[in-house]
């Protein structure tokens, strides 16, 4: 019987590579830094395992690695970043070893950093629970095998055999770079020497039962200045491929198997978000609700602004001080504005003063002293809400920064920081709807104390 996909499995993508048949190409990057139309190769390798359900890498670096986590920090997208950083080199089983401790799931993908394969991943990781291998490879078929290693499997796809170079111009299954193993897998790998996993780990997985899942696909390294050069050709042709895919028919649209974990997975990360919140941000809430009340009391009005999700945000919380947060509390509307709302106003002020200006010019023209601003950014690095928090700082309005846990340069500057715990963009914003309904329904009972006695 299948087993049901687990509720998370983080990745490891081996990035320490010394590329050194790069250098003259690259100078100083370390090889997964490579520009490809115009960004890292990394960031492909990112986006394709977002796309299979994955929520947090761990990065095996070495050679050069400040570099990527000067890059991209803790966070992709919606993906945690981890780094496993060796100081020697260890092999491609010894740096996996020496990231266990980083991976918080019991089985782990992981890749290789130099390769892509253009393969559906979650096929892959289906495939390895409903056949029960501690272990599983992908394998991609090639017409051609005579410079590649090849893998031989049984009917059910144990694989039994690892065979090397040929030389001989015939068909194929090669190793893919991609692989499922489980954690208990991956401690038997030895901890006092480097490792080649590809030489000397699999040869004796075999004996265990290690799985190989076979496609037919295309993929590309970029290990020579050869095959670097033919990756944006590689990349432009899948983006052309993808632009003429078409939606399946109504009637064949199904959830994919794993829905249901996935829903209860997001449900309880995010309960587990705000419980942290709970604990560690709350000081800093019952500041800014205060904050709020004392504006609102002298006759103030609070601006809100954000980005995308951060706008709907905005428009959220000013809607909940506007018209009413609960009907069985029933208090005159408080003057609140979503700065993000009048298309006019926005074009116009992008048009002559930049998309970085669009809030300060609205705050230079709304704002008077005693308001409060409060700026929603994930990341608190968004330059339009860092630009109106500075403004109204300067001109005696206070500020109030809705932002990840990193801060961001508006935590710097905001009288009032409110860093929800988490690296996770949709984690925050759910975290960050909370904090507004909280701060509306603090302030409101503050201010009519009365209706706080009649209810």
């Amino acid at each position: 019987m299948a087993q049901p996909l687990p509720l998370s499995v983080d990745a490891m993508i081996l990035a320490g590579g010394l590329g050194t048949r790069l250098r003259g190409v690259l100078a100083d990057k370390p090889k997964v830094m490579a520009p490809v139309l115009g960004r890292p190769f990394l960031t492909y390798l990112f986006d394709q395992l977002i796309d299979a359900g994955i929520k947090r890498i761990i990065l095996c670096t070495g050679y050069k690695s400040e570099q990527i986590e000067e890059a991209f920090g803790n966070q992709y997208r919606s993906c945690e970043l981890a780094y496993s950083t060796e100081t020697e080199p260890l092999g491609t089983g010894g740096a996996l070893r020496n990231a266990l401790s980083l991976v918080k799931s019991e089985n782990c993908l992981a890749l290789n950093g130099d390769s892509y394969v253009n393969a559906d991943l979650s096929a892959f990781m289906k495939w390895h629970y409903a056949t029960g291998f501690e272990g599983s490879l992908l394998l991609t078929r090639v017409p051609d095998a005579g410079r590649f290693g090849t893998v031989e499997t049984d009917k059910k796809g144990k694989i039994t055999a690892f065979k090397e170079k040929q030389g001989l111009a015939v068909p194929g299954a090669i190793n893919a770079g991609i692989y499922l193993f489980s954690r208990k897998l991956l401690e038997s790998i030895p901890t006092d020497h480097a490792v080649s996993i590809e030489r000397e780990t699999f040869p004796e997985w075999v004996q265990r039962g290690i799985g190989g899942f076979c496609v037919e696909t295309e993929f590309i390294d970029i290990g020579t200045p050869e095959t670097l050069a033919a990756t944006e050709a590689f990349f432009k042709s899948m983006d052309k491929r993808s632009a003429t895919a078409t939606m399946p028919a109504a009637s064949s649209v199904s959830l994919p198997a794993s829905a249901e974990d996935t829903i209860r997975q997001h449900m309880l990360n995010s309960t587990e978000v705000k419980k942290r919140v709970a604990d560690e941000c709350l000081p800093a809430i019952k500041q800014a609700a205060l904050l709020v009340a004392e504006c609102l009391a002298k006759g103030n009005k609070v601006l809100l602004c954000g980005n995308g999700g951060s706008a709907a945000d905005s428009q959220h919380i000013a809607a909940e001080f506007v018209s009413v947060l609960t009907q069985d509390f029933l208090r005159p509307g408080l003057p609140a504005i979503a700065m993000t709302t009048d298309s006019s106003i926005l074009t116009a002020s992008a048009n002559d003063f930049g998309f970085a200006g669009i809030f300060e010019r609205q705050v230079q023209a709304l704002g008077k002293a005693g308001d409060v601003v409060i700026g929603i950014s994930t990341s608190g690095n968004s330059e339009n809400c860092l630009r109106a928090l500075q403004y109204a700082g300067q001109h005696e309005i206070h500020t109030i920064a809705f932002v990840g846990e990193k801060g961001g340069q508006m935590a710097d500057v905001a009288e009032v920081a409110i860093k929800v715990p988490s690296t996770v963009t949709q984690y925050i914003q759910e975290a960050h709807i909370a904090v507004g309904h909280i701060i509306c329904h603090l302030a409101e009972r503050a201010l009519y104390p009365e209706l706080v006695k009649a209810n």
